[in-house]
């Protein structure tokens, strides 16, 4: 039988620094915390699942089975005489910027149990931060968004977070489909691949993303997003926008080989024009 057993922590200022004590609490906390995702991911894990287009934080899918849905797409409209236009966005600090409400209102909609919510609501409800400057600390103001940087749950919620956006490109009628199965979508984590047949499409599909980054406080960063156009030559006299942001087109003299691979195995390997990237 276990008894419980109490005992007395002495602090010895001389032999124990401040830094050290700060460090050994740090650590105590995290471990709190993770043993807090385990057991919550172990009870509402799977009231947390997204759209099969999204491939990064999920079991048994990783980038290579993005990189294969990307390269058969391609290859299968380059086969039928069509381009293929692609647009490669990335949301600038997209898990600093999840709305904490948003997100509880995202749960509630899908269905995920009131007790998942209550204790997300409660955890990240209670968050605060203050400002160190000169060794002098600010006052302490709340925090209203982002997920905590190296949570176990925090891949999972941001999941859920962008997932009506993968949901509304989807619907949107717009983007490439083999047969009838849409395939103008590829996201993995936060970077978001588009794909269409025509710079039209192209364009009704970013303004979805521009639409849904205003509603729920994403970024769409220009300057580390790309276009490209696999098939053939650039149309001419196009602009594509970003967030209302102007992205002018640039052909450049000859054509580059594009080559993705793993490890000794290449997963494609074609002739593709490369658009400029989206600018400010």
């Amino acid at each position: 039988m276990l008894k419980w057993k109490s005992f007395k922590c002495i602090w010895q200022s001389k032999a124990i620094s401040r830094d050290l004590i700060c460090i050994e609490v740090s650590h105590f906390h995290q471990l709190l915390l993770n043993c807090l995702n385990i057991i919550l991911m172990e009870f509402y894990g799977d009231q947390l699942s997204s759209d099969v287009r999204q491939f990064g934080f999920k079991k048994h899918s990783g980038c290579c089975h993005a990189l294969f849905i990307f390269k058969e797409t391609t290859k299968h409209f380059i086969k039928k005489g069509s381009k293929v236009y692609c647009a490669f966005i990335d949301a600038s600090k997209a898990f600093d910027k999840v709305l904490h409400n948003g997100l509880f209102v995202k749960l509630l909609k899908r269905n995920v149990s009131a007790r998942f919510v209550y204790i997300l609501r409660n955890w990240y409800g209670k968050l605060s931060a203050s400002v160190i400057w000169n060794g002098v600390i600010g006052p302490v103001f709340p925090i209203h968004c982002g997920l905590r940087q190296g949570g176990i749950l925090s891949p999972l919620l941001f999941s859920v977070y962008i997932d009506d956006l993968l949901n509304d490109l989807h619907n949107s009628g717009y983007g490439v489909y083999i047969g009838s199965l849409f395939a103008g979508v590829i996201a993995y984590a936060d970077d978001i691949c588009i794909l269409s047949c025509s710079c039209y499409g192209l364009q009704k599909l970013l303004d979805i993303c521009s639409a849904y980054g205003q509603k729920w406080d994403i970024r769409f960063n220009p300057v580390k997003s790309q276009l490209m156009t696999f098939g053939s030559s650039n149309p001419d006299n196009t602009t594509v926008y970003l967030d209302k942001q102007e992205a002018q087109l640039m052909l450049i003299t000859g054509s580059t080989r594009l080559a993705i691979s793993r490890g000794q195995q290449t997963w494609y390997h074609s002739t593709c024009y490369i658009w400029f990237p989206i600018v400010q």
